[in-house]
């Protein structure tokens, strides 16, 4: 996650959210206690995107407040199958 963001100046965070409410961000930050990424835009859209990256409408950010975009696709195992739980 750090190398990407490095190597994409445009990258604000990078997320990873499971079906179970885990998730990791990058960079880190202080996210309150009951910060839900399944509540999230980019999260929902990764569910309903299909195999493609999806794309959000403009949502504000939980962290910052300002208004952003995300890009989102689900992640799979070396099965091909979608993986939602760490």
């Amino acid at each position: 996650m750090k190398n990407y963001g490095k190597t994409h100046p445009g990258t604000l965070y990078i997320a990873i959210g499971t079906e179970l409410g885990g998730y990791v961000l990058w960079p880190e930050s202080s996210n309150s206690a009951n910060f839900d990424p399944r509540k999230r835009p980019w999260y929902k859209a990764a569910l309903n995107g299909g195999d493609e990256i999806s794309r959000t409408e403009p949502y504000v950010d939980s962290v910052s407040g300002n208004l952003i975009v995300s890009n989102s696709t689900p992640i799979k195992n070396s099965e091909g199958n979608r993986r939602y739980r760490s």
